[in-house]
C-alpha cells in the first residue's frame, strides 16, 4: 500500500467521536439479552482462569455458531482476544480447504492461506462483553459476511474501536488480510462498515473488570501490583 493510498484512507476515515452508541439494557430484545448472558458466562470463565474477563459469542439469529474468551495470558499471545478465539472456533466448524478455489481466505495473502467455502451464514451477530479493540474491530469488518452487527457491553476507554478511541466500524476500504479481489486503487474490497452498539449488561461487564483488577494479574509485566483474591 503506497503512502498516497494511506494518506487518502486516513483522510476519508471517520474521526473518533469518543462516544460509541450506547443503549440501556432494557432496549435490547430478549434474544439479544440471552446471547449476551452467554458471553458474560464466558467472561466469568476467563476470570476464573486468570484472564482478562472478556467473552464473545458469534450467532446467526438464535443459533450460536462460535464462542470465545480471552486467552492472552495462558497462551502468551497478544492476539488471543475473545473475538479472535471465536473466529478460530468458527473456522473449525466450516468446510476448509487449501488452494485458490471459490472461497474467501484468512491467511497471509500469498494464496496459500486457509480458505473456506461460501457456506457460512450471510449474517453474523457478534456479542462481546467489552467494546472490541481497534485490532478486533478491524478484523470484524473484514469477515466475509454480507452483514455484521456487533453488540457489546461496556466501552473500552483505552483501545475501543467501536467509537470510543476510533470508529473502525465505520471505515471502508481498510487493507485486508482476507484473500479477495482488490479494487483498482489497491485497497481490499472486503473491508466494510458494520453496525456497532453497546450498553447491554454494561454494569455486569464493568463489575467483572473491577474484580479482575482488584485481584491483580500475575502475568502482567513486572513490576505489577500485588496479586490477591477478590474479597468474597
Amino acid at each position: 500500500m503506497s503512502a498516497t493510498q494511506t494518506t487518502s484512507l486516513i483522510a476519508s476515515s471517520p474521526s473518533s467521536s469518543n462516544a460509541p452508541l450506547m443503549r440501556p439494557t432494557s432496549s435490547f430484545t430478549e434474544l439479544e439479552q440471552k446471547l449476551m448472558r452467554k458471553a458474560l458466562e464466558l467472561a466469568e470463565n476467563a476470570y476464573e482462569c486468570w484472564e482478562v474477563p472478556v467473552g464473545c459469542v458469534f450467532a446467526n439469529g438464535e443459533e450460536i455458531i462460535a464462542t470465545g474468551r480471552n486467552k492472552t495470558n495462558e497462551t502468551r499471545n497478544g492476539t488471543k482476544h475473545a473475538e479472535f478465539v471465536a473466529l478460530e472456533s468458527l473456522t473449525r466448524t466450516l468446510e476448509t480447504k487449501k488452494g485458490d478455489g471459490d472461497g474467501v481466505g484468512v491467511g497471509d495473502g500469498d494464496g496459500d492461506g486457509l480458505l473456506y467455502e461460501r457456506r457460512h451464514p450471510e449474517k453474523l451477530d457478534v456479542y462481546v462483553t467489552c467494546e472490541p479493540c481497534i485490532m478486533c474491530a478491524s478484523m470484524l469488518g473484514q469477515l466475509p459476511f454480507e452483514r455484521v452487527k456487533v453488540i457489546f457491553g461496556c466501552a473500552n476507554d483505552k483501545f475501543g474501536g467501536g467509537g470510543t478511541c476510533l470508529s473502525v466500524h465505520e471505515m471502508r476500504g481498510l487493507p485486508s488480510c482476507l484473500q479477495s479481489d482488490t479494487a483498482d486503487d489497491g485497497l481490499s474490497s472486503s473491508s466494510k462498515a458494520y453496525e456497532c452498539v453497546g450498553g447491554l449488561f454494561k454494569d455486569e461487564a464493568v463489575e467483572l473488570f473491577q474484580r479482575f483488577y482488584v485481584r491483580g494479574n500475575p502475568k502482567a509485566p513486572s513490576p505489577h501490583r500485588e496479586v490477591r483474591e477478590y474479597p468474597s
